[in-house]
């Protein structure tokens, strides 16, 4: 029991100090160590509202045959697989993205915009899949001192957003260890549920305060003793976005009051669907 618990403390702890070794965001590292290499084809690279990155193109990348552009993008599209790519090319607009049976660049849809109508022809319709995107969260929150008393617990969330960026539905799992190594008559304690979370953006910061709530079938275990019951949680916490996802300090009140760090990871389709 011991050598368990120490293991799992010693893997919350690695899990959390990786994460936070993460500086720059993906569309900075794109600017600085990969958009150099196409200047001759590109200008600038930027994140749309929507979350698809935006290259604007030069009269080297307009001169291009098909199979040539085809070419370049097949690099770029590598570099890049966090969302599907839009080439702004003067009044033309090009959308790329991965073929998943041949794993090349695919250019899967070209139009222009002529006049008054341009903001309406350039909005690319999203799949429902990227409307209300899916996530999975894990995250873990540990404790001990010199009297080996020792609290340790994780949490993981499974779900996707029913208005994107602002509403999550999801179900919930955790699990907490309560006591001390030297004795073998520890708490256990195991949750599943479901939870919901509201989210507040701060686009120009990268972050995103939130606050929610979740109901929870809870089961307690000390010794041959075991008990269960059904509780209301009180979420909130705050969201940092790095990479594709976010990373997560969280706060969950109920009968216990239980302070969580973990990442949020939120897939980006790189085709259409």
């Amino acid at each position: 029991m011991k050598k368990i618990l120490l293991i799992l403390f010693f893997i919350s702890a690695t899990f959390s100090g990786v994460i936070a070794q993460e500086k720059t965001t993906g569309i900075e590292m794109f600017r600085s160590s990969v958009l150099p290499q196409f200047k001759i084809y590109f200008t600038d690279a930027r994140l749309a509202v929507n979350g698809q990155l935006e290259l604007t193109a030069t009269p080297g990348y307009s001169s291009l045959a098909r199979e040539n552009k085809s070419t370049v993008m097949d690099m770029l599209v590598r570099s890049w697989q966090q969302s599907l790519i839009v080439v702004e090319n003067g009044s033309s607009r090009e959308l790329w993205g991965i073929n998943a049976t041949t794993g090349k660049a695919m250019l899967i849809e070209s139009w222009r915009i002529d006049g008054d109508k341009g903001a309406e022809a350039a909005r690319i319709p999203e799949s429902k899949t990227a409307q209300h995107p899916w996530f999975v969260y894990f995250g873990f929150q540990s404790q001990f001192d010199s009297q080996h008393n020792i609290n340790m617990g994780f949490s993981t969330r499974f779900g996707f957003f029913l208005l994107k960026n602002r509403w999550d539905l999801a179900a919930s799992a955790s699990g907490f260890i309560f006591g001390n190594i030297d004795y073998d008559s520890q708490t256990f304690q195991s949750n599943v549920g479901i939870s919901s979370k509201f989210y507040f953006p701060i686009q120009k910061l990268r972050i995103s305060p939130n606050i929610g709530g979740e109901i929870s079938y809870s089961t307690y275990s000390v010794e041959d003793t075991e008990t269960s019951s059904v509780s209301p949680y009180a979420l909130a916490g705050i969201s940092w976005y790095v990479g594709n996802g976010s990373f997560d300090v969280g706060v969950r009140a109920g009968k216990q009051t239980i302070v969580m760090i973990g990442y949020t990871f939120i897939p980006r389709l790189n085709s259409s669907r």
